[in-house]
């Protein structure tokens, strides 16, 4: 922190000539909106929210499109939000139904997608990073595996000649910050 080029941490690593043989880069970070996380944002043309339907996340997530917005205006002039998707979710379990349908109402005021494959929760996810495998090769058939290549389908054409003359059109975060989340009115039901 401090140094000029702080933001600027995984350029050196995405403007490598190894990366050419890559079509598609993905970075995941996490949530906090730090140094890595900018850095991030100021070395991608797009970036994309996973959300867990839970007020927390939900909550945090006007943040997290106010720091991106920061990242585009001062860094990165290229750089626009996908969408979000919903991560970890159990559709047996009415409150990340609740969660889920606030999520849409919440998106659509603030004018940024939701994309429609839900990630279901699986602990095969850890597991498999505990192997070391990827999720597709460690459980290829499982729900969790075809869900995530659903959403890869959603995404990757919303990728398709978007980087030259597009206009951007920022999410509004402000309605995203006010729009209330009245969880009173969910009933908390537990499936495990």
């Amino acid at each position: 922190l401090g140094r000029p080029n702080q933001f600027q941490l995984l350029h050196p690593i995405l403007t490598a000539k190894e990366i050419e043989n890559y079509d598609i880069v993905l970075i995941d970070t996490h949530p906090s909106c730090d140094a890595l996380f900018q850095s991030a944002l100021s070395a991608s043309d797009y970036y994309l929210i996973p959300i867990f339907p839970e007020e927390d996340s939900i909550e945090g997530l006007a943040d997290q499109l106010e720091k991106a917005e920061e990242v585009r205006e001062y860094q990165n002039k290229m750089l626009m939000l996908l969408g979000c998707f919903v991560s970890s979710y159990q559709k047996d379990n009415s409150t990340h139904r609740k969660y889920d349908q606030r999520l849409k109402e919440i998106a659509e005021g603030g004018k940024f997608k939701v994309f429609k494959t839900r990630i279901p929760f699986s602990k095969s996810v850890a597991a498999a990073a505990t192997e070391k495998k990827p999720l597709h090769f460690y459980k290829p058939a499982s729900a969790i595996a075809a869900a995530y290549t659903a959403l890869a389908g959603e995404i990757y054409p919303e990728l398709k000649g978007r980087r030259k003359g597009r206009r951007h059109s920022p999410p509004d975060y402000s309605y995203v910050k006010n729009a209330p989340i009245d969880t009173n009115s969910f009933e908390t039901e537990i499936t495990l």
